[in-house]
């Protein structure tokens, strides 16, 4: 196990201690496995956007009706005064 000692804003301390004390109770270690909490939760985010980008990239994104071709045109033709 690893120490890593950080500093935050009194405000965000706060905000720790608070969620700390309402999932773990006083108890020692709170701080801790709440940070841990959170860490694991933001890394499970990051893999969940990181499914969703690629599943976009395998298969395309899909905007029902728009036809983007035909806008692109309409707007490069504004563009070139046509």
């Amino acid at each position: 196990m690893g120490t890593i000692t950080f500093s935050v804003q009194d405000s965000d301390e706060g905000k720790l201690r608070s969620i700390a004390q309402r999932k773990f109770g006083r108890t020692k270690g709170a701080l801790s496995r709440t940070i841990v909490e959170a860490i694991n939760k933001l890394e499970g985010h990051e893999e969940s956007q990181d499914k969703k980008i690629l599943e976009i990239a395998r298969n395309g994104l899909h905007l029902g009706k728009i036809d983007i071709k035909k806008i692109r045109e309409e707007i490069y033709g504004r563009l070139k005064g046509v």
